[in-house]
């Protein structure tokens, strides 16, 4: 009798500390995604069944689905604001066409024959049209189309080159890069073509230029050829192109090596996180030429200008992508195998180490509740990548949520949730 109470004991004791363990075990990589909360959907591409095909797939593991089947290569899966469709790419032989499709794999429209690939399509706030780049005339250019296929327009001039179209957060303006002969310019368009503005013209390189989140500003970074070298340093002007404001010099050229910097604003628009060169260590090869070996940083500065850059980390040779908590108070960014969330309002650093991750395939995506973060990786070239899951709500808990050659992860909006 003694014996049996004994082994009930035992099995009671095992079933109180089983969770414990778990919580407590936060750079452990589970292989069976844990059921649990709301789940939220998550479209990515896959190989699992030969070519690169579109899927979604709920965040607790739930309702794998195939949506595409038609041939070509398809990438870049972008959800409509409501949720209901999908954006995607569809390369055939050297071309890529524009694709949409509904949420549930259904009503596939072909848009374009050829589009480029350097930038996402994008849809506009409320879900009426897209904008995204094309070929025309042997040059990049840029174009709207409504969601159902009518209304086609080309944005940009004739002759010249577009680049990163994107929508104003009305949707009243759409924002590209133009570039005419020896000139770069910012240029704001309405959505029927009319209404050209050029708010900003140089002789020199522009960057991917970003609206802020209330549409009033725009952040860019802007390389030109100084006496003393290339100047690289990141902007902040008016939508309007006035009052245009130094924030904090980037990566600079060296030795031919071009630095393409990311920034990114926070949802409330105080503050953009950037990534930059921290530094540079030079050496001699056998041969005597310079070596260069060099280490991004991870930084946050306040829009107002009236503090300096915070240097949040540094990322090897790697640029970090960082991303924003819906909140504005987080940042995230990936190093090597260790997933690194700061509270800017705390000043605490929590590290996620990821063994199973060592190969990141994909920028990190925060979930639509600031809960979960998800990105593509694998350990090693010979394995198949997979979605990794990061619960920050549990601790930091990692669910290896798919391995069968997946990657391109993106959430759902809000709406669909």
């Amino acid at each position: 009798m003694k014996l049996k109470y004994s082994v009930l004991l035992l099995l009671l004791l095992l079933l109180i500390a089983i969770p414990v363990i778990t919580a407590q075990t936060d750079s452990n990589v589970g292989n069976d995604p844990v059921i649990q909360g709301n789940s939220q959907k998550i479209a990515f591409v896959s190989k699992r069944d030969g070519g690169p095909e579109i899927y979604t797939i709920n965040d607790n593991g739930a309702e794998l689905k195939k949506l595409t089947a038609n041939k070509g290569d398809k990438s870049m899966p972008c959800w409509s604001p409501d949720g209901s469709k999908l954006l995607y790419l569809l390369k055939k032989g050297s071309r890529y066409q524009l694709w949409m499709i509904n949420s549930d794999g259904s009503g596939q429209i072909k848009f374009f024959d050829e589009c480029m690939d350097d930038y996402p399509p994008l849809w506009s706030p409320d879900g009426s049209k897209i904008v995204f780049t094309a070929k025309y005339q042997s040059k990049k250019a840029a174009f709207v189309v409504n969601s159902d296929g009518g209304g086609l327009a080309r944005l940009s001039a004739i002759g010249s080159e577009a680049f990163a179209p994107s929508w104003s957060w009305d949707g009243s303006k759409i924002m590209f890069l133009q570039r005419l002969k020896d000139d770069m310019s910012i240029n704001l368009i309405n959505p029927d073509g009319t209404g050209l503005q050029k708010i900003m013209k140089d002789s020199g390189t522009c960057l991917t230029p970003v609206w802020s989140p209330d549409g009033r500003k725009i952040a860019y970074i802007f390389k030109k050829q100084k006496f003393l070298g290339l100047e690289s340093k990141l902007y902040v002007m008016n939508a309007d192109g006035s009052n245009i404001q130094p924030m904090a010099k980037v990566s600079q050229k060296t030795d031919d090596i071009d630095f393409d910097d990311d920034f990114y604003w926070s949802p409330d628009g105080k503050q953009i996180a950037f990534t930059k060169v921290a530094n540079i260590d030079a050496d001699v090869s056998d041969g005597g030429r310079p070596i260069f070996r060099f280490t991004y940083g991870t930084y946050v500065i306040a829009t107002d200008g009236n503090s300096d850059e915070n240097q949040l980390g540094t990322t090897g040779s790697k640029r970090a992508n960082p991303v924003w908590s819906s909140d504005s108070t987080q940042v995230a960014f990936l190093s090597d195998s260790e997933l690194h969330v700061w509270n800017l309002k705390s000043k605490v650093e929590n590290q996620i180490h990821m063994d199973a991750a060592a190969i990141v395939l994909s920028s990190i995506q925060w979930s639509p509740d600031g809960q979960k973060i998800i990105f593509a990786a694998k350990n090693n070239s010979f394995q198949k990548s997979g979605l990794f899951l990061v619960n920050l709500r549990g601790g930091g808990v990692v669910t290896k949520l798919t391995a069968a050659g997946d990657y391109s992860p993106v959430w759902a909006p809000s709406a669909r949730q």
